[in-house]
């Protein structure tokens, strides 16, 4: 009796090696082969449109609601600030508590003060930079006013209403998305910026009740 109990279990055994287990085996192998030639699959990405804030200022229509790489130097817009008396800690406080960037074709710093200035806001319609607690300084997370970035995001505009004669856009603006530094401003266009503000500074001296920060 105990040979035939030995028997049957080599035979159970035997049977074990020579079917059962080089099956899983093979299947094993065949779903590790067989996922390790399947190609990942490619998300092309969407080609972004290269503009700079001229050209999206000429053909507002055109742009509205595009996805856009913009590339371009980045500004403060002025602050415009009431004269009133303020205390000593704090010397600005008839200034705004948040202030713009803006963007402008690169090169063209000393041109700051004329149209072809695009408006940078956050998804959320919030501006990029905060005035500091008791201060005249902004604070702009991320940015480096007067260098030159790369801008991805979203051109927003609301056209005149219909059946009107206007060409005018109304509250239009890059919902910046992305950005990336690409370099700083050579010492030729700083000076000729500098100068810029200085014509600004001396021209907002004579603005009754208010003063601007440039």
């Amino acid at each position: 009796m105990k040979d035939d109990k030995k028997k049957r279990i080599l035979i159970i055994l035997s049977v074990l090696f020579i079917l059962v287990i080089p099956a899983v085996l093979i299947v094993a192998s065949a779903t590790w082969l067989g996922r390790s030639w399947i190609k990942p699959k490619v998300v092309e990405e969407k080609e972004v449109e290269s503009v700079n804030p001229s050209q999206i200022l000429a053909d507002k229509l055109k742009y509205k609601d595009q996805f856009l790489l913009v590339r371009a130097q980045v500004v403060m817009e002025d602050a415009v600030c009431e004269k009133k008396t303020c205390p000593q800690n704090d010397p600005c406080c008839g200034c705004k508590a948040e202030r713009n960037l803006m963007v402008i074709d690169s090169g063209m710093s000393a041109l700051r003060s004329l149209p072809g200035r695009l408006l940078l806001l956050t998804p959320d319609k919030k501006s990029l930079c905060q005035r500091k607690t008791n201060s005249c300084d902004y604070q702009c997370p991320g940015w480096q006013p007067g260098a030159i970035y790369e801008v991805k995001g979203t051109f927003r505009a609301t056209p005149p209403p219909q059946g009107t004669a206007l060409n005018i856009y109304f509250g239009y603006y890059l919902e910046a998305e992305e950005s990336r530094l690409v370099g700083q401003l050579g010492l030729f266009e700083k000076g000729k910026s500098f100068f810029n503000d200085l014509k600004n500074l001396v021209a907002s001296w004579k603005t009754s009740g208010y003063y601007i920060l440039h």
